[in-house]
């Protein structure tokens, strides 16, 4: 068993990069500059515009959906997140839904479902240790004891025309 002390304030020494990271990236980050910008000033927006912006909130130099952290257009970034929650001894290679939904619990980035399957089914060690599927047992077909007692045919389908 693993000492619990070894890994001590590991989570948090990790997610405080991780949170500095982003906010560097979303200054870095030219799609989501008219974003922030819009977020800030809700109040001088009109208000049929302003009900797009009601779900964003810029607090703490982070954009925030729906109580979640944006994460920005930036790979380190997002793979730092992904290693985080999948990755990490804590996390322990759940696997994809488990992984996106702790990613989803405190981040938001509206491609993360595709970004965490694709890493998941890349992961080295969980495609090493996943159970793979088990198929019954070919059985032989009976060999037929008279002409025409077993016709067999092939369906072709979607050919060009």
């Amino acid at each position: 068993m693993i000492n619990a002390e070894r890994f001590k304030g590991f989570k948090a020494n990790i997610e405080i990069d991780i949170i500095s990271m982003i906010r560097e990236g979303l200054s870095d980050d030219e799609s989501l500059t008219t974003l922030i910008a819009s977020t800030k000033k809700k109040e001088d927006l009109p208000p049929s515009i302003r009900k797009q912006y009601d779900k964003y909130e810029w607090k703490e130099d982070l954009l925030w959906y729906e109580g979640r952290i944006v994460i920005p257009e930036n790979k380190e970034i997002r793979l730092a997140i992904l290693e985080m929650h999948h990755d990490n001894p804590i996390a322990g290679h759940q696997g994809q839904a488990r992984t996106l939904e702790l990613i989803s619990r405190r981040y938001y980035s509206p491609a993360m479902k595709q970004q965490v399957n694709r890493f998941v089914e890349t992961c080295e060690i969980c495609q090493r240790s996943k159970g793979h599927k088990h198929y019954a047992p070919q059985k032989p077909l009976p060999i037929p004891q008279k002409p025409w007692e077993d016709i067999a045919y092939d369906f072709i389908v979607k050919l060009p025309v």
